[in-house]
């Protein structure tokens, strides 16, 4: 009894779709107790919340990279480590220009925020604030695609019941005239 419901649970596991919530957390919960983290892609929103705050703080610009990279995600932090390490070497505007995507956009605000002299907290805030606009109409633009996505597997659970409710009473029925208009078989 304990096998088969071992087996049930395994099973039922294992059918769950990857990207589901529940089966995320438990993926995470074996990775925990494994000693492993999940991992997490840096999030350029994140280092412009600590951008923030450092330069709140009154950091200048590169020491305020040295803080978020020490109070960031170690991914996050690997980014930033990048970063200050390449600004010693070329400065901090070149520094910042050079770096690829997802934090490209930031740092070009920070660079031209720097080159400027204009306001780099005021910046970093209409960053963080484009950046939350655009992933607000990502997920928009995803929800009204949905009703799309979902219209053939929507098809394909309603066509059997259509089926069976309104096709298979008119075919019983013209089975039940064909057998009442054939004559008797009779016996031997």
């Amino acid at each position: 009894m304990r096998l088969t419901s071992l087996l049930t649970l395994g099973l039922a596991l294992a059918l769950l779709p990857p990207n589901d919530r529940w089966s995320g957390s438990f993926r995470g919960t074996v990775l925990r107790a494994a000693g492993k983290r999940q991992p997490v892609e840096p999030n350029p929103v994140v280092l412009a919340e600590l951008l923030v705050t450092a330069t709140l703080a009154g950091l200048p610009p590169g020491a305020a990279f040295e803080w978020a990279g020490r109070h960031a995600s170690t991914e996050l932090a690997h980014v930033t480590r990048d970063i200050v390490r390449s600004a010693r070497n070329v400065g901090l505007s070149r520094a910042l220009l050079d770096v690829p995507e997802p934090f490209g956009d930031l740092c070009t605000a920070v660079a031209r925020s720097t080159v400027t002299g204009t306001g780099l907290v005021a910046a970093l805030l209409a960053y963080i604030e484009q950046a939350r606009a655009d992933e607000h109409a990502e997920r928009m633009a995803g929800m009204q695609r949905l009703p799309i996505k979902l219209l053939f597997p929507l098809a394909l659970l309603i066509l059997p019941g259509f089926i069976l409710l309104v096709v298979g009473p008119v075919l019983v029925e013209a089975f039940g005239r064909i057998q009442n208009s054939l004559p008797p078989v009779s016996g031997r």
